[in-house]
C-alpha cells in the first residue's frame, strides 16, 4: 500500500474544497494563534500546536481527519518515513506558542521526501505538486528563517504501562521488518511488495526467484511446456528448410532472404531450447550480495547463461524482422526496377550489411544500457520483461517499423506486377502462359510467406502492446480496490505462438519448391555414394583375398622346390 497515488491525485480536490492547505508567504513571518491539534493522526506526533484558523469549525477538523485517514490506510508501505510529517505540516502547520509565528517545513526535508518518493511518482506518471514546491521552503533552520526539519514531540505526561507495551510491540514489529525486509521499504508501491527486494544498484524492485507475482507456478509450467513444444517444432522445421536449401539450386533472389530469415528463426528457437536445458533458476535468477537473496535478473550481463540466451534470442529475433524488409526490398527491385537475378546475387553483400548492422547496433545498445531482463513467465532473458518502456523502445517499435516498411515495399512490388501480367497475357498465344511463368510462381510463394509473416507479427505486436499498457496496473494495483487486475495468460501464450509460427511454416514454403523431389534426389545420390563405397570395399576385400591366395601359393611352391633339391 502506498500514499502517493491518492495523495497526489486528490491534492487539487482538497485545496479547492477545503482551506486545509494554507498558502504561505515564507518571506514574511505570519502571526498565528496557537491551538492544540485536534486532527487525531497528527495529534501528539510531531508538535502540539497549529494555527487556530485551520480549525475554525468541527466540520473542517473532520474533513482533515478523514483525508489523513485515507492516507494512513495506505501508509504501511510508505516510500518515505517523513511522508506523514509532510502531510501534517501542510494540513496542520506548526504555530510556535512562544513567538506566535507560523514555522514552515525545511526545504531539505521536503527534498528528501521528493527524492525518496521519486521512483513511485515516476511509475504512476505523476508530477510533484506545485503546492509542495521545495524551493519555496527555507533551506536551513536559521534565526531569520526558522523551519522545522526533525519533528520531535516531548511528552509532558509519562507513559503508562499499556502505552509502554504498545510502544514496545510497535518497535519489535519495526525491527522485524527492518531486519528481514530492509530493502522492501521502497517497494511499497507494488501490489505484492513482500515478494520484492529493492536493489540499490539499479534503483528498482526485483522479484524474488522463489516468489510468484503476476503468474502462478501452474501458469509458468503450462507456458514452459507450450514454449518447449513450439521451440522443438520451430527448430526441426527451420533445420529441414535450411538443409533443403543447401542442395536446391532453385532458391535464388528475390526469394533468397527467406533462407536467412529461416536461419534466424532456427537460432532463435535454439535460445529457447538453451533456456530449457539450463533450467529457469540458472538462466533467470542471480544472487544479490547486498540482500543475500536470489532475484529475477534485471541486468543480465553478470550471468553468463542469461547473456548467451539473450544474444541468441534478441539478436536473431530482430534479424528476422529486418530480413523481412530485405525480402520485400528485393521483391520491389525485381518487379519495379527490373533488376535481374544475377545483379541481386552479385550485390547480396549489401543486403547482409543492411540486416546485420542495425541488428548488431540494437543489440549493443541494449547491452550498453544494461537493459537485459528475465521474463517472469518464461524465465527467458530478453528486453522488456520487467520494463514497459524498454519493451516499447526495443521490441514493439522496431517490429512495427519493419512491418509497415515491408508491407509498403511488398505492396509496391505487387502493384507493378499486374501490368506485367497483362502484357504477358496479351503477347502470348497460350492463355495459361502467365500462370506457369517463373515470376508468377515467385510471386505466389512470396505472397504466401508474406501473409503468414504479416499476420503473425501484427498479432505479436498487439500482444506486446497489451503488456505495455497494463503492466504498471498489474504491478501497482492498490489493495483497497475490490477487483484485482490480472494478466490474461492466453494472450502471452498466443504471443509465444506467433513469435514462432513463421519458422514452423517455413517448411510449407520450401515444399512449394518441390522439396520432396529435392530430398529424393539427395537420398538417391547418398544411396549411390553408399553403394559405390560398398562396392569399393568389396573390391578391396576381394583384392586382399587374391593377394593372400597368391602369397600362399608362392610359399607352397618354394617349399616344394626346396624339398626336391634336398
Amino acid at each position: 500500500k502506498i500514499v502517493i497515488l491518492i495523495f497526489f491525485a486528490n491534492l487539487a480536490f482538497i485545496e479547492c474544497n477545503s482551506n486545509s492547505f494554507l498558502k504561505f508567504d515564507f518571506e514574511i513571518k505570519r502571526k498565528c494563534i496557537p491551538q492544540l491539534i485536534k486532527v487525531k493522526q497528527c495529534r501528539s506526533q510531531f508538535y502540539k500546536y497549529t494555527h487556530s484558523q485551520n480549525l475554525t469549525s468541527l466540520n473542517q477538523v473532520k474533513n482533515i481527519d478523514s483525508e489523513i485517514d485515507k492516507y494512513l490506510s495506505l501508509l504501511k508501505g510508505k516510500c518515505s518515513k517523513d511522508l506523514l510529517f509532510l502531510l501534517c505540516s501542510n494540513l496542520t502547520p506548526f504555530c510556535d506558542p512562544n513567538s506566535k509565528l507560523l514555522v514552515p517545513l525545511c526545504g531539505t526535508t521536503c527534498k528528501n521526501v521528493q527524492k525518496e518518493c521519486g521512483f513511485e511518482i515516476k511509475l504512476l506518471n505523476l508530477s510533484w505538486p506545485k503546492e509542495l514546491n521545495c524551493s519555496q521552503f527555507p533551506i536551513e533552520n536559521e534565526p531569520k528563517s526558522r523551519c522545522i526539519s526533525i519533528p520531535r514531540f516531548e511528552r509532558q505526561v509519562p507513559l503508562n504501562s499499556k502505552e509502554i507495551v504498545e510502544t514496545f510491540t510497535n518497535i519489535n514489529e519495526k525491527l522485524f521488518v527492518n531486519r528481514n525486509l530492509f530493502y522492501l521499504k521502497k517497494c511499497g508501491h507494488l501490489r505484492h511488495s513482500e515478494k520484492y527486494i529493492f536493489i540499490n544498484r539499479t534503483g528498482r524492485c526485483a522479484l524474488k526467484c522463489s516468489e510468484n507475482d503476476l503468474f502462478s507456478r501452474r501458469m509458468k509450467k503450462v507456458a514452459e511446456i507450450w514454449m518447449s513444444s513450439l521451440a522443438v517444432l520451430t527448430f526441426l522445421s527451420t533445420m529441414f528448410t535450411c538443409l533443403t536449401c543447401c542442395h536446391n539450386s532453385k532458391i535464388k533472389y528475390p526469394e533468397q532472404p527467406i533462407i536467412f530469415l529461416t536461419f534466424s528463426y532456427n537460432l532463435y528457437s535454439v535460445s529457447l531450447l538453451l533456456r530449457l536445458f539450463f533450467t529457469r533458476s540458472i538462466v533467470s535468477c542471480d544472487f544479490d550480495q547486498v540482500t543475500n537473496q536470489y532475484i529475477l535478473i534485471q541486468e543480465g550481463l553478470e550471468n553468463t547463461h542469461c547473456a548467451i540466451t539473450f544474444l541468441l534470442n534478441y539478436f536473431f529475433s530482430t534479424a528476422t524482422h529486418i530480413w523481412w524488409v530485405a525480402l520485400t526490398f528485393c521483391w520491389m527491385l525485381y518487379n519495379v526496377f527490373k533488376v535481374s537475378v544475377s545483379n541481386l546475387t552479385n550485390n547480396s553483400g549489401y543486403f547482409h550489411l543492411f540486416v546485420w548492422l542495425p541488428t548488431s547496433m540494437l543489440t549493443v545498445t541494449v547491452l550498453v544500457l544494461r537493459c537485459v531482463e528475465a521474463d517472469e513467465l518464461l524465465g527467458v532473458c530478453s528486453v522488456g520483461g520487467q520494463s514497459p518502456d524498454r519493451l516499447m523502445t526495443f521490441s514493439i517499435i522496431p517490429k512495427l517499423v519493419c512491418l509497415i516498411l515491408g508491407m509498403f515495399l511488398l505492396f509496391v512490388g505487387f502493384i507493378f506486377l499486374k501490368p506485367e501480367e497483362e502484357k504477358m497475357k496479351s503477347n502470348s498465344q497460350n492463355i495459361f502462359r502467365w500462370s506457369t511463368s517463373s515470376t508468377s510462381k515467385v510471386s505466389c510463394r512470396i505472397g504466401l510467406f508474406s501473409c503468414i509473416y504479416v499476420t503473425a507479427t501484427f498479432i505479436s505486436i498487439v500482444c506486446e502492446f497489451y503488456q505495455y499498457v497494463n503492466y504498471v496496473r498489474w504491478k501497482i494495483q492498490l489493495k483497497i480496490e475490490e477487483s484485482t487486475a490480472q494478466p490474461l495468460v492466453a494472450i502471452f501464450l498466443l504471443n509465444i505462438f506467433m513469435n514462432q509460427i513463421v519458422g514452423i511454416n517455413s517448411s510449407v514454403w520450401i515444399f512449394s519448391l518441390d522439396a520432396a523431389k529435392s530430398w529424393r534426389k539427395f537420398f538417391a545420390t547418398l544411396k549411390s555414394l553408399c553403394a559405390k563405397k560398398k562396392h569399393k570395399n568389396l573390391m578391396n576385400k576381394q583384392k586382399e583375398i587374391n593377394q593372400k591366395t597368391n602369397s600362399n601359393e608362392s610359399s607352397k611352391l618354394c617349399t616344394y622346390t626346396k624339398s626336391e633339391e634336398a
